[in-house]
């Protein structure tokens, strides 16, 4: 587990995007974030939950810069 995912399961919404996704109410989505955020909780579900992520970009340049980051 991640220092990211420890101080996450804290967070309010993040426990309620777990909970979706882990009940498979899916899709989910985070709003408002920096991408850099969103790809941090991406990986934290990924990894909390044993689950994959299917993540849409607008362009191939975004796509490029949320593998990097994830």
């Amino acid at each position: 587990m991640s220092c990211f995912s420890e101080i996450l399961k804290k967070d309010e919404e993040y426990s309620a995007l777990y909970e979706a996704v882990k009940c498979s109410n899916s899709p989910v989505g985070a709003i408002g974030l920096p991408d850099i955020n969103k790809f941090h909780i991406i990986h934290s579900l990924c990894e909390d939950t044993g689950k994959k992520a299917f993540v849409l970009t607008p362009d191939e340049a975004s796509a490029v810069r949320a593998y990097e980051d994830l």
